[in-house]
């Protein structure tokens, strides 16, 4: 896409993550996620939320904290969300 010229937006970058992390590719969407947060695009709750659970379902669980300090600081009226989301990864 890039190399025909085209810019991806942050929907594309969102959509990416999300068709990424449902099929299984964390790791993938870990850097399209990466690469959108890079250009202040953060995706929703639910899907960093879903990509935090794959990362830490693959044991990729150093990943982690970084995207739950992005989703308190672009969520930060979803606190409650968050630190049950942290919760959930100290099981």
């Amino acid at each position: 896409m890039v190399s025909s010229g085209c810019k991806p937006d942050s929907d594309g970058y969102f959509t990416l993550v999300c068709f990424l992390y449902q099929g299984g590719e964390f790791e993938t969407a870990l850097v399209s996620c990466k690469e959108s947060m890079e250009k202040v695009w953060v995706p929703i709750f639910s899907t960093m939320k879903s990509l935090v659970n794959g990362l830490a379902s693959i044991s990729k669980i150093d990943e982690a904290p970084e995207l739950l300090e992005q989703m308190k600081v672009k969520f930060a009226k979803s606190a409650v969300m968050c630190s049950q989301v942290e919760d959930g990864l100290r099981k």
